[in-house]
């Protein structure tokens, strides 16, 4: 039985030291794919969230194997939203990857496998089943030869983007903590692609307009609770919630 947070894999995120794929592999019957910090991960802000990680691995050695998760519950949301203008942490999915072809295209030596999850998720060059849930899920069974890939979640950003310095968005580009969409579209940093030098002239700019823009798109709270109080949930989630939007009991609970 696999758990996400458990024995040496748990220690990752307590004690930040990450065991070597080898070590893993002697202990558990998976064989690791990827094991990298995940670029984007941390929550932007004018001092962003710390950089999390993610991890994917092939049911191995044994016929099959049952794994379940032990994370914070998360889905298109993570749990922390960030302060004072900052945002919050990308969602962590998991991807499972059924009867995949995998073990054919590592002995292949084909130079196309993913490295990380988003690149799992958009390239598709593992054939196979492919299921996407979330940090949390029932307990689930698992071939060999079928893949499993996770994130953890980390911290939101605090204050407003902004006001990030440029050099440090530009000191996070050169460590890969984050992208160049990011940089160029959330951080709005205008940048030499070839040098990494800062135009801070055309930053400010950059700045300026958006905040402009922000401008434009507010709006007095007033207005904006009447608009909110419209908004309904899809019925298949009120189903399990209750009357809208009191949250009255409407059916008995389902419990085990």
């Amino acid at each position: 039985l696999l758990t996400r947070a458990e024995h040496r894999g748990g220690e990752v995120g307590l004690v930040g030291r990450v065991p070597d794929a080898e070590f893993e592999e002697t202990d558990f019957p998976w064989l690791t794919l990827t094991k990298r910090l995940r670029q984007d991960g941390g929550g932007p802000g004018k001092y962003r969230g710390g950089t999390s990680g993610e991890w994917a691995g092939m049911i191995h050695y044994v016929p099959f194997a049952f794994i379940t998760s032990a994370g914070v519950p998360c889905g298109r949301f993570g749990p922390s939203q960030g302060l004072f203008g900052g945002y919050p942490p990308p969602p962590t999915p998991t991807i499972f990857i059924r009867n995949s072809n995998l073990s054919d295209l590592m002995q292949s030596g084909n130079p196309g496998i993913p490295a990380s999850l988003s690149e799992m998720a958009t390239m598709r060059t593992i054939q196979g089943q492919y299921t996407f849930l979330g940090a949390i899920y029932p307990t689930l069974p698992l071939g060999k030869g079928d893949v499993v890939a996770a994130a953890w979640a980390t911290a939101a950003g605090y204050g407003d983007v902004l006001e990030r310095d440029p050099d440090l968005v530009i000191n996070d580009l050169k460590d890969k903590t984050i992208s160049e969409w990011a940089a160029q579209n959330v951080y709005l940093v205008a940048y030499s692609p070839q040098t990494l030098e800062v135009d801070y002239h055309k930053t400010e700019k950059l700045r300026h307009q958006e905040r402009e823009k922000r401008l434009k798109r507010g709006k007095p709270y007033n207005m904006f609770e009447r608009e909110w109080l419209l908004k309904r949930p899809n019925e298949e989630i009120l189903k399990w919630y209750g009357a809208w939007p009191s949250g009255r009991k409407i059916r008995e609970p389902i419990r085990p």
